[in-house]
């Protein structure tokens, strides 16, 4: 399996995982980055940058969406593809830096 489609898998994942659990925010994009972590392991970043009512980003709704990508990706994608690390951004935030969110 090549890895934009692997990419292109996950994301797919972790809108539907964002979407199922945190109503009322807007996803921006997803940006998924295969990787190796400090023990050369591989890893794939998932980085969420989004507008709304934050207010909703409880931790147990952060837990519950990173979650359901790690247990859905491993299943549907593939289990070495790596752990996914989950970031959520907010688009001012990124704003606020100069940098471009779309």
């Amino acid at each position: 399996m090549s890895q934009e489609i692997n990419e292109a898998q996950i994301r797919e994942i972790a809108e539907r995982a964002f979407r199922a659990h945190l109503t009322g925010i807007d996803i921006v994009r997803v940006d998924v980055t295969p990787r190796l972590d400090h023990d050369g392991d591989p890893v794939v970043d998932v980085k969420f940058v989004c507008d709304g009512d934050y207010e909703q980003l409880t931790g147990e709704r952060l837990l519950r969406v990173q979650h359901e990508i790690v247990s859905k990706a491993w299943s549907e994608v593939e289990k070495d593809l790596g752990f996914p690390i989950v970031n959520f951004t907010a688009n001012s935030d990124l704003e606020q830096l100069g940098q471009e969110a779309v």
